[in-house]
């Protein structure tokens, strides 16, 4: 093999356009080449490597003059027949290349300063070469950037400065603008985040709730993830959590690192802009900090007042509701019907009316304009109740998180009077959240840590049929779709009916899917008034249609938001649908 043929370095493509040139950092170049074409067979293998690799190949050369990090890739899959592997090499003796990393699509490797070969070889299978077409994407990015405290933001404002709280922050930034690359992966997490990435760092003097988010969806070709770590040290970073677009946690006293990291895909790096919400708030008593007594006084008022009502999908408020000295949010549509979060909606402005009417403070009403609650702008308030996903609200507490009145907590730490949005299969639903709900339908106020099974939720919101009576305000107690099987039933004889769903004292809402995934549970609590920090994350600004039931960013589906739960309807379409969802799981 290659006899006759020259594998010397001017049979290579230099990478810097030029005959022996170095290249200037940071480097991307992309290639297309089908080794039907090659004339160089170079190689056979590439020791230690031992695969056969005796097809024709294409060589690269490259010199760099500082330490760098070089990820190349191919489109993958490969055309039919084809299998083209990737080789980083220091040498082009045959005997002896300097195999520094190899791999079917993919290689990437930390180099110091000097001249290094990228050989795209045919693999060779069964005695047939594997030759055809390739596109090849090379990076290389400079690796002498430090990786210390000093060269990351301090979220206090000062260099080592502790943060005072509560604490609200709020930055966008574009990672294909950073050069930093400090770490690859967060163990025990082995996702490649090895693109680039930007870091923020805080000192805190008190235990505090901390909550980390970017707007999702994130733009199309981007994926930054967020990494809450204690050290720098790439040995050991000590990962407090992770998460793709959401991290919440508890915090003792101490030095922390938020990591704003880029995820890299067999197709690149998924470079591209954030919009970041940092809140820190102190860990204090529920009852002080929180509006969950002022929210479950609003369903006590709500349901005796305006309960079962009917449900209508085109209406807004059961009544119309006063907003202090700026007068009165009207109630639109059907009169007297609403729907969920439009319930939502309700049940938190007349939570302020009640705090308002007890305590005497009507600066509650200053916080936001009244047209905040009425339009479907990008930085009003209802827009995010309406589960308007381009605005990265996912529910009624993304949206409170979103405009500094609320805290994300996940659902096993959630108390009554909290927010919650369910989804379904095809359907979703905004609540309040009142307990927790064991296999026999007994409520717990708090999630129980003895073992006891959690099958579901007791909730209160506007749902059900259009009649009065049969829809509008009311109660329902949720079951989670994965305790929904003959198996689980057949393991807890008598706690199911005959469609192996569990008992409960009440209508039942079902399917409901259980996911630490804020998508599909949305969970949450209303900040106390004291509490609420003026904040405003980077929605991106649209066009908007400000009629009363039309989402301004997306077309609002009815169909998603029918308020049919599965004691509303009769058994025969119960049973029809009940079968779709075990089909679809």
């Amino acid at each position: 093999t290659g006899v006759g043929l020259s594998c010397s370095k001017s049979n290579a493509i230099d990478l810097s356009g030029r005959t022996n040139g170095t290249l200037s950092l940071p480097f991307n170049f992309t290639d297309t080449k089908d080794t039907k074409n090659a004339t160089l067979k170079c190689f056979d293998n590439y020791p230690p490597n031992e695969l056969n690799e005796g097809g024709p190949e294409y060589l690269y050369v490259f010199t760099i003059t500082e330490p760098a990090k070089i990820t190349a890739w191919i489109k993958s899959p490969e055309p039919a027949n084809t299998d083209i592997d990737l080789h980083l090499i220091k040498s082009l003796d045959r005997s002896n290349p300097g195999l520094i990393e190899r791999g079917h699509y993919r290689v990437e490797a930390n180099i110091e300063p000097g001249t290094y070969y990228i050989s795209m070889d045919t693999f060779v299978s069964s005695g047939v070469e594997q030759k055809g077409k390739y596109d090849l994407t090379v990076s290389i990015q400079p690796t002498n950037f430090s990786c210390d405290r000093a060269s990351a933001t301090d979220l206090s404002g000062t260099p080592n400065g502790s943060i005072a709280l509560p604490f609200n922050f709020t930055d966008s930034k574009d990672t294909r603008n950073s050069t930093r690359k400090c770490f690859d992966k967060y163990p025990p997490n082995e996702l490649n985040e090895a693109g680039p990435e930007y870091l923020y760092v805080f000192k805190l003097t008190e235990p505090v709730r901390f909550t980390a988010k970017i707007v999702d969806p994130e733009p199309s070709g981007t994926d930054i993830d967020l990494h809450l770590i204690t050290s720098l040290d790439s040995r050991n970073l000590g990962l407090i959590t992770r998460g793709d677009h959401t991290i919440t946690s508890i915090l003792q006293p101490g030095t922390y690192y938020l990591v704003m990291d880029t995820f890299v895909t067999d197709s690149g790096e998924m470079k591209g802009p954030y919009s970041l919400t940092v809140t820190m708030r102190p860990m204090v008593a529920t009852d002080g900090h929180y509006f969950n007594n002022y929210i479950l006084k609003a369903v006590t008022y709500l349901n005796a007042n305006y309960g079962l009502l009917g449900y209508d999908i085109n209406s807004v408020l059961t009544h119309d509701i006063s907003y202090g000295s700026y007068g009165t949010i009207s109630q639109t549509g059907v009169n007297q019907k609403t729907m969920c979060v439009a319930a939502a909606l309700e049940v938190i402005l007349t939570a302020i009316n009640i705090y308002k009417d007890e305590t005497g403070d009507a600066t509650v009403f200053d916080f936001l304009p009244k047209r905040s609650w009425e339009r479907l702008g990008n930085n009003d308030i209802k827009a995010h109740i309406w589960v308007n996903h381009t605005l990265g609200s996912w529910g009624t507490a993304d949206a409170l998180v979103n405009f500094g009145m609320g805290e994300a907590f996940p659902f096993e730490n959630l108390t009554p009077g909290s927010m919650l949005n369910l989804n379904r299969t095809k359907t979703g639903h905004a609540v309040i959240f009142l307990s927790f709900l064991d296999l026999n339908g007994i409520e717990h106020d708090v999630y129980p840590t003895d073992g006891t099974i959690i099958v579901g939720f007791k909730y209160f919101s506007a749902q059900g049929g259009s009649a009065k009576g049969a829809g509008g305000f009311d109660y329902r107690y949720a079951v989670f779709g994965k305790y929904q099987t003959a198996t689980f039933c057949n393991a807890h004889r008598g706690v199911c009916d005959s469609t192996n769903t569990p008992k409960m004292p009440g209508k039942r809402d079902t399917g409901v899917i259980y996911s630490t995934n804020r998508q599909y549970l949305n969970t949450g609590m209303m900040l106390h008034p004291n509490y609420w920090q003026k904040i405003r994350a980077n929605f991106t600004p649209r066009e908007v249609d400000e009629s009363p039931n039309k989402e301004g960013f997306r077309a609002f589906d009815p169909k998603e938001f029918d308020g049919l739960t599965f004691d509303d309807i009769d058994y025969k379409f119960k049973s029809v649908e009940f079968r779709k969802l075990k089909n679809e799981e």
